[in-house]
């Protein structure tokens, strides 16, 4: 880790440089002596993840209704273990990936507005307060879901700072909200339309940011026209709060009637999306199953060997430790050795069947995941219960929702 210093906007555009020159692996992290924080995540000298700074939240709104609109963004729900990360808007990118909500080429616009914001709004603050950096090299994005062209935010920095101090507006942060003051004397200056538009859009309730984004226009281009307006006292820039997190659904009450029934089944599942945990937990405990659900397959065996399942479900294709692996580490503990062990996966070919059986895989259930398919094959290995069958017939026609 690298000692910290005050810098200037020069020594942020250096500081910049030198990672990517340096082909850097890690965070750039920079800290204010007003307590703002902001993460610069690089790999190969590229920035693939930006966090940090002020309004998150309407940072990921803003960005997800210009780049994929479609997605309704207030009605989305995510695990709470997502919604805490660090990294919680970029992780939520993939989640919304792997339920084919969005593409590759809407992640990297996302992904590229969201850096492209936070490294002018870091410019800005080394006009405003003291700014202190340090490269940390041990916080590394190993699969990132995009990489930017090298030197591209140093350009659009650049480029766009010029613009916005050249214009005057350098002491305006576009994190601000434009709010009417004096609509009885904006009204005899201006013609009816503008008038309308001013008290309907400037309400104090949304960023310049955000204003642009609604409008469509550039927030250049929209806060150098309101900037007469604000000289005159007629217009006003306010700071407003940040909006909530998205919605997060909460599988505790599952987990917990799963544990209840002490002498039902254990399933264990061990799948690094956690979409797909969240599903496959709700049919094995709709289905009177108790569920062990495990999205990081690096801790995942102690857990196994400690629970000791009564069947196991392994994805395939997973980072550092895939399926395969797992299961022919499991095979070889005698408590595992007749376990039923069910590789999950998105590929159907004949060589993958293959080296499931030569692992010691049970079976094998292609995706998507559907709760008949899924319940299907419990009931294969596992002995019916006929309380469980019961409960087991009732969902399968009102569970059977499906994951890419």
């Amino acid at each position: 880790m690298n000692a910290t210093r005050l810098f200037s906007y020069t020594d942020l555009l250096e500081n910049l440089k030198t990672c990517t020159r340096l082909q850097f692996n890690g965070k750039l992290v920079i800290e204010s002596d007003q307590g703002q924080q902001w993460d610069l995540y690089y790999r190969l000298g590229r920035i693939v993840c930006a966090i940090g700074g002020e309004h998150p939240v309407r940072r990921w709104h803003r960005q997800m209704k210009k780049y994929s609109p479609l997605v309704e963004t207030y009605k989305s729900e995510f695990r709470e273990s997502d919604l805490v990360q660090p990294q919680w808007d970029y992780q939520i990118l993939r989640i919304l990936r792997q339920r084919q909500e969005v593409n590759m080429e809407q992640i990297a616009a996302i992904v590229e507005g969201t850096i492209s914001e936070i490294v002018f709004d870091i410019a800005q603050q080394t006009f405003t307060t003291a700014l202190r950096a340090y490269r940390d090299d041990s916080s590394i994005i190993e699969s990132p879901l995009t990489l930017s062209r090298r030197g591209y935010f140093i350009k659009q920095l650049e480029k766009k700072w010029l613009l916005w101090e050249q214009s005057g507006l350098s002491k305006i942060s576009p994190n601000l909200a434009p709010v009417l003051r004096n609509a009885h004397q904006l009204q005899e200056q201006v013609n009816p339309t503008i008038y309308k538009n001013f008290t309907v859009l400037l309400n104090g309730k949304l960023t310049l940011r955000d204003l642009a984004v609604n409008m469509k226009q550039d927030k250049h281009r929209l806060t150098r026209s309101l900037l007469p307006y604000l000289q005159k006292g007629l217009v006003e820039l306010v700071t407003i709060a940040d909006f909530p997190k998205p919605k997060a659904y909460d599988s505790t009450p599952l987990i917990q009637e799963s544990q209840a029934k002490l002498n039902s089944p254990l399933i264990a599942f061990v799948d690094d999306s956690p979409q797909a945990c969240y599903l496959l937990e709700k049919i094995v405990v709709g289905a009177g199953y108790r569920c062990l659900a495990l999205s990081e397959p690096l801790t995942a065996l102690p857990k196994i060997i400690q629970q000791k399942p009564n069947l196991i479900f392994l994805d395939l294709v997973m980072p550092v430790a895939n399926g395969y692996e797992l299961c022919s580490q499991l095979r070889r503990i005698p408590v595992f050795a007749r376990t039923p062990i069910i590789i999950l996966t998105g590929n159907d070919g004949f060589f993958d069947r293959v080296r499931a059986k030569l692992v010691g895989t049970s079976d094998y259930l292609t995706k998507p995941i559907e709760a008949e398919k899924v319940l299907k094959i419990i009931g294969k290995y596992l002995p019916a219960d006929p309380g469980l069958k019961q409960q087991v017939l009732g969902i399968q026609s009102s569970s059977a929702s499906s994951l890419p």
